[in-house]
């Protein structure tokens, strides 16, 4: 046998009171089509926000997804104040007894914009925030994701503050909620929020508290409670401290619950502030019993930072963080029965040389009585031995999985009958044991039973324990107990179960000796994705396929893994494996767009300019010969205006782009800097005569050899050019009878070198 996991019958208990109780029934089920009333399954109300004007006081809601709003409206929520909820209907029942609420998921998301994107989720599921007035709030059998959004306040699934309400959550799963303080439970100012037999995972926050924030810097010495019975804690996160809870005023209090693989940047599990009075710390308190804390991790205090702190027969073990610390008390604390082993560092993967700080202030003392504790042999009246856990998870693999570890005590395990009595504060142990089998009291969360149950067996399948995602089959406990504990919730002998795991029932039978059985269900989960170019700006592109299937059939009818696009629209693929499941992929939504015209670049005076575009960028190469261009910073506009002088005449491109933000580059353009246009003194000055000039311009230059002249206006055109006649004292150009009267700049040019001149006409 390996581990066996918690169960809460309060919560099932309960439901008979509401049974026998009920006044009116407010019947919600998607794709209801008679009246949508809400008086009846078949008139069922197809959302629950349709519920908000109906007076009765509870709700059954058949398996579905349900959403606050049917837009993007992301400050919607649900309104359940003073309801009863109740999830996991078929939509045929009469009796709260008939339904399975492991079958019939019934799920409220806030992924009410693009699926599985959730940067527009919406801030909360549940809201309760007013003054004055007192609610209740009852909900059970539902699965409570993807709500809450970063960097804003009030924003978690549950959100709760300035009021008086008594809330309860049984059986219920709160998983891959987010938010900045408390992703799944945000209270100030508020009373007692009990959880039991209820699920916390994959919740995130980029502040404090992965799960719960009970008050903080956004509630001045505002407080909140909660308390959670039988409950699971796995892979939370919070930025900050808390992996789990964070709080100041508030409290917290764990019952046969497990903390594993969750993680903060101090307090892997749970952070309380610290307030002073007289010299002496008092305020927030957690109180734990019959839990375990293994697998968490944080950069300082892998599990619990406290102020006061209640700990009687936990067990801590295999946390990771930076100083090795598991446990850190500041203000007065009792720890006593507990197991504190194997709790390392995050550098050298070893035991921390303290695994409990003690770090009491002011009049405050801790009682840290009859524990093993390692390499704390200092504190007197506890043990530093091995308590010889059955299969405890290796030093240096936190954050782990908890269902592939056992934390139980093997038959040879000292902390047997090691603890004190006195201390004892529950009947039952983490498994639902019965507490002090033996002579004495066990030490940690699971007591080591003596007697021999008289249940055998295996338990059963109605099907192949091998199937498809969105199959179910029926699981059967081996006969003979008196009462029966799934860890899908059910209390009866047998269980449906639609999805991959290792599923536990707790036994009891007659002498109220436990046994426990597991059975491994295996889906054949396919995945699929899609790769390929999605870009706007391209004709056509080629999508791929990928994952473990065998069979392809795309919305475009192609049946290959490849499939080529040629027209806009949304694609998706759906994939078979070879064991017949299937898997659709996530859709792709093509736009193709055309390319722009390659721009051609012109040049007109000291400007260079293209055609229209929608934007524009200049490019300039910048070391000449290199073919490398470089953004011209501010040059975005139609045209562009080189300085003259300037180092970045020479080669010149430009980038532009269409209304719908597609491409084109141009060809080379070599820009000529115009003469006439910037201060010319870098050439040798020349005498031209007579000037103005009608006819023969001549020129006092002696030199031999051939020279070639250029004639320009004052913009830089050129508007002549030719060789220049030689007489016997001077040159002699002959001036063309087409320019008109004005301004015109004369470029001699040597073997030697080049001269400039202006004359007029």
């Amino acid at each position: 046998m390996k581990k066996i996991l918690t169960f809460c019958l309060a919560a099932i208990l309960g439901l008979a009171q509401y049974e026998e109780a009920q006044a009116t029934i407010c019947y919600v089920k998607t794709g209801a089509t008679g009246l949508n009333n809400g008086t009846s399954w078949t008139n069922a109300y197809t959302s629950l926000q349709a519920t908000a004007a109906n007076s009765a006081d509870t709700i059954w809601i058949a398996a579905g997804t349900y959403k606050p709003t049917n837009d993007t409206t992301r400050s919607a929520y649900f309104d359940l104040r003073n309801k009863n909820v109740f999830g996991g209907f078929a939509g045929t029942e009469t009796q709260l007894s008939q339904r399975n609420i492991t079958a019939n998921p019934t799920i409220l998301s806030g992924d009410i914009g693009v699926a599985g994107d959730n940067s527009d989720n919406s801030y909360s599921l549940i809201r309760i925030f007013s003054t004055g007035d007192y609610f209740t709030l009852f909900a059970d059998g539902l699965i409570l994701e993807k709500s809450g959004r970063y960097a804003i306040s009030f924003s978690a699934a549950l959100t709760i503050g300035m009021t008086a309400i008594s809330a309860t959550f049984n059986n219920c799963i709160f998983r891959d909620n987010q938010g900045t303080e408390g992703a799944v439970l945000l209270a100030a100012l508020s009373g007692p929020t009990r959880f039991n037999n209820c699920t916390f995972e994959r919740n995130h926050v980029t502040g404090n508290g992965g799960v719960f924030y009970l008050s903080g810097s956004n509630f001045i010495h505002a407080y909140g409670t909660a308390t959670a019975t039988d409950c699971r804690f796995f892979n939370n996160t919070a930025l900050g401290n808390g992996g789990v809870a964070y709080y100041g005023l508030g409290g917290f209090t764990a019952d046969r619950c497990i903390f594993a693989g969750n993680s903060a940047d101090v307090g892997g599990v749970v952070y309380t502030d610290l307030l002073w009075s007289g010299g002496t710390g008092s305020g927030p308190q957690f109180s734990t019993s019959n839990s375990i804390f293994a697998g968490n991790r944080a950069n300082s205090i892998g599990a619990i930072n406290c102020n006061t702190l209640q700990m009687q027969n936990c067990t801590v073990a295999g946390n990771k963080a930076g100083n090795g610390y598991a446990i850190n008390a500041l203000a007065t604390s009792y720890i006593r029965n507990s197991i504190v082993w194997n709790n390392i560092d995050t550098v050298g993967n070893t035991p921390g040389a303290m695994q409990v700080s003690l770090n009491i202030q002011g009049n405050n003392a801790a009682y840290v009585r009859r524990n093993i504790i390692q390499n704390n042999t200092a504190i007197p009246g506890n043990f530093d031995f091995d308590p010889l856990f059955v299969a405890p998870a290796a030093a240096g693999t936190s954050p782990f999985n908890f269902d592939d570890y056992n934390y139980q005590l093997s038959a040879a395990s000292p902390a047997i009958d090691l603890g004190a009595d006195s201390f004892v504060t529950a009947t039952m142990d983490l498994n639902k044991t019965a507490r002090i089998q033996g002579s004495h009291v066990d030490l940690g969360c699971y007591e080591k039973t003596n007697c021999v149950s008289t249940v055998t067996g295996a338990i059963s399948a109605s099907a192949d324990t091998i199937f498809c995602p969105g199959t179910s089959v029926h699981l059967s406990a081996p006969a003979g107990g008196t009462s029966y504990h799934w860890t899908t919730g059910a209390a009866t002998d047998t269980t449906s179960v639609s999805g991959a795991g290792i599923y536990y029932v707790n036994v009891i039978d007659a002498q109220n000796c436990p046994a426990q059985f597991s059975i491994k269900i295996t889906s054949y989960l396919p995945f699929i994705g899609i790769t390929g170019d999605t870009s706007r700006c391209i004709p056509s592109t080629t999508l791929t396929a990928s994952g473990n299937v065998s069979t392809y059939a795309w919305s475009n009818g192609a049946t290959t893994a490849a499939t080529t696009i040629n027209t806009p629209g949304s694609y998706y693929v759906t994939g078979t494996n070879a064991q017949g499941c299937s898997v659709t992929s996530d859709t792709v939504h093509l736009f193709f767009y055309p390319t722009p015209a390659q721009p051609v670049i012109t040049q007109s005076g000291n400007s260079v300019q293209t055609t229209i575009y929608a934007t524009y960028q200049w490019m300039f190469e910048y070391i000449p010969g290199s073919n490398v261009f470089w953004d011209v910073p501010g040059a975005t506009l139609q045209y562009y205006v080189p300085a003259i002088p300037t180092p970045n005449s020479g080669r010149y491109k430009v980038r532009v782009t269409n209304a719908e933000g597609c491409e084109a580059l141009s060809e080379v353009f070599q820009y000529i800097e115009p003469l006439g246009l910037h201060d010319r003194q870098t050439l040798p000055a020349i005498s031209l005569y007579p000037n103005p000039v009608q006819d023969m311009l001549h020129i006092d230059l002696f030199t031999t050899g051939p020279v070639s002249y250029t004639i320009h206006d004052v913009v830089g055109k050129t508007v002549a050019t030719g060789k220049a006649q030689r007489t016997a004292t001077n040159l002699a150009i002959k001036i063309p009878a087409q320019l008109i009267n004005g301004i015109y700049f004369l470029q001699l040019k040597t073997e030697q070198r080049e001269y400039l001149g202006k004359f007029v006409k």
